[in-house]
């Protein structure tokens, strides 16, 4: 992944774009998704003007959505190198055969979630059972995902040592 970053064939932008779905910076900009989407979801009203702090939920499922379809839309329209594309293309397919890969991402918006929470003092079911869900499910894929990627830089390392041996 090191080599693709400094990668001659890539613009500032796509390196940048390509760097946040590394360690730690994933996590980072998950964990200030999950932050700002419960910082901002208490002031989203229901037609009627009142409140539900379960509203989270449906919204926390919106701002999910939206980060496959935006990405998504971006990759169409703006004209990425071929090295962006590949990289993308092989997430993308890591994502579709292991769910480990995807729940992990869980764990960012989980601590996001978590520190607001914490930061308002505002303890109410919702705000205490979504972000933990997301902290369990997202660490059993966090670590679920470490073993799965283990066995792949494994079979990566063996079939080269094939190749060149």
């Amino acid at each position: 992944m090191q080599q693709i970053l400094h990668s001659e064939d890539m613009k500032f932008v796509e390196r940048l774009l390509v760097g946040l779905e590394t360690r730690p910076w994933d996590m980072a900009y998950r964990a200030a998704i999950g932050f700002a989407t419960l910082f901002f979801a208490p002031r989203l009203r229901m037609r009627d003007g009142t409140h539900s702090e379960w509203m989270l939920v449906p919204i926390l499922l919106a701002v999910f959505l939206a980060l496959r379809v935006v990405p998504a839309v971006v990759r169409k329209l703006a004209p990425f190198s071929d090295t962006v594309q590949s990289v993308w293309d092989q997430r993308r397919q890591m994502a579709k055969h292991y769910d480990s890969y995807q729940w992990q991402k869980l764990l960012g918006f989980g601590i996001g979630l978590t520190l607001c929470t914490v930061l308002s003092g505002q303890y109410s079911a919702a705000r205490v059972v979504v972000p933990s869900v997301c902290l369990v499910c997202g660490t059993a894929g966090a670590i679920r995902w470490r073993a799965i990627s283990r066995q792949i830089d494994a079979l990566k390392f063996a079939k080269r040592a094939t190749i060149s041996g």
